[in-house]
Formats: structure tokens, sequence, C-alpha cells
């Protein structure tokens, strides 16, 4: 469910995927690497070397054989030089005004996190988290990993030589002042510096889902608004 309230403008409505190019379809074809991987556009490199944020296509049968329902023609690789830990790439997701920011302000807002994983010859795998900013930057708290190495690891191999690709997710609470949420994707299997870091991460889902009794009083709020405007 959707709900649309009259006032200013807001990042996003609740219970809807706030994830800009959740399926990573938006890609520079010109600026393509040695295995054809091509440039991502709205998600960013975590470390500014651009070395990071790159997409492959389901072509190129570098995955797991069973294309996740709703993907596209690409998918996240990796990166280059990645080490355990390492943040990958990232993405800023706006929750500072509207209803976002109202059912956050009380403390009853929610989130969902969920992406598919895969990897290439049961090699590397990547990881994916939420980060709470509040309004000056700083770290409010982030959630537990999905994905990762252990997940994948646990997944069967259709082809003989990928691991399947799955779904994995999580749900928490956000915490009270967070403006901005950084979603950002992890190297997750242990190592140093490894040079292609295939990884691959597809359709990313976040959404911020109030509990039901703040989503009657944000309705009621919405059409007591709406009423005052009428009377006029």
């Amino acid at each position: 469910m959707t709900l649309t309230l009259y006032g200013p403008a807001w990042a996003g409505p609740l219970s809807t995927n706030l994830v800009i190019d959740p399926s990573f379809e938006h890609v520079n074809t010109a600026a393509s690497g040695f295995f054809g991987e091509v440039k991502l556009l709205d998600w960013y490199d975590f470390s500014g070397d651009g070395d990071d944020n790159y997409a492959y296509k389901y072509s190129t049968n570098y995955s797991g054989s069973n294309v996740p329902v709703g993907a596209g023609t690409y998918f996240y690789w990796g990166g280059f030089y990645c080490s355990y830990g390492d943040v990958l790439v990232y993405q800023n997701v706006d929750v500072s005004a509207g209803p976002t920011a109202a059912v956050i302000g009380s403390g009853a807002a929610t989130y969902t996190l969920s992406a598919y994983f895969s990897g290439y010859n049961d090699q590397e795998y990547t990881a994916m988290r939420a980060v709470f900013l509040d309004g000056g930057g700083t770290s409010l708290g982030a959630t537990f990993k999905i994905g990762g190495d252990a997940f994948c690891r646990s997944q069967p191999k259709s082809d003989g030589r990928d691991r399947n690709w799955a779904q994995d997710a999580i749900t928490g609470a956000i915490p009270v002042g967070t403006e901005t949420v950084r979603l950002e994707t992890v190297a997750d299997t242990s190592g140093s510096a490894i040079y292609y870091y295939d990884g691959y991460v597809d359709l990313v889902d976040f959404q911020i889902v109030p509990e039901p009794a703040t989503l009657s009083l944000l309705a009621l709020g919405g059409l007591a608004m709406v009423a005052r405007r009428r009377r006029r």
C-alpha cells in the first residue's frame, strides 16, 4: 500500500522501493572493460578510484543459471583489487522530509532490505547493508548484512560451476534521527587485493514500512488536511 499525503515534497512514498536503479540497468556502455563490464551511473564507487561500480550482462554466463524473475540485462559485478570488508559501491536515499521523516521521527519506522546474490566459479561473494545517517552524516547504526560468503556458498550449483542466484532479506527498526540511508555493497570473502572480485548482486529493494497504528494516524492526518482545505 502506498500512502500519499498533501504537503511538502519527500524522497519517496512509504512501502515502496526507494532504490534508484535497483536492477543495475543504467549504465555507460561506452565505458566497457576487458570482460565486457560496463560502468554504472546511479551507484557510486565508495573508494573514489572508479574501480568498483561495474555491471555484467547476464548473457556473459558468469553467474548462476537461474536468472531471477524481474531481472533486466545487467547485474552488479564487484570490482578490482578488493579486500574483505571493503565497501564497494553505495547509493544514498534521502528520507529527511514528508511521510518518511514523520514515521522515522515517531520511532515507529521499520525497514526491509532484500537483494539477490550469486558469483563466478565459487570464488568471491558480496554482501549488502544499509547504514543510517543523521543530518550531519554521523552513523546511527547499520543493519546486519544480507547475502555474503556463507549465504551464497549454501546455495546449490544448477550449472555445476556457479552458485544459484538466491534472495536474502532483513527487517529491522530505523533509528530516530535518520535523514539519509546509505545502501552499500561489501566484499565478504576472505582475502586482500583480489584482482577480479566476482561477487554479484541484483534486484535491490529497500522500503520504509510504518507500524499499522502509525499508518492509520498518518492517513487521518492527511484526511484532516484535505477537510481543512475544503472548508476554506
